[in-house]
């Protein structure tokens, strides 16, 4: 059996660039760490990361959406 969960990280608006810089960073630093990888596979987790422009890529994405769009998305989301 498996099953799919997805973590995202998100700050507040208006956290210093500076901040979301190192954290990134470090994010970026620990998908490419051989132990950490090592843990994951020990508990038989599959990891398959998405950067943190790309995930704010996505969400400002989201705010573009045409309202009648979201109108159709809350209500199957919603039902």
């Amino acid at each position: 059996m498996s099953f799919f969960v997805a973590l995202t990280y998100a700050l507040p608006p208006g956290t210093p660039k500076d901040r979301v810089g190192m954290l990134r960073r470090a994010f970026v630093d620990t998908m490419g760490d051989r132990e950490f990888f090592a843990e994951m596979k020990k508990f038989r987790l599959e990891v398959d990361p998405v950067g943190g422009k790309e995930v704010e890529e996505i969400i400002n994405d989201f705010f573009k959406l045409d309202t009648a769009l979201i109108g159709k998305l809350k209500d199957i989301f919603y039902k």
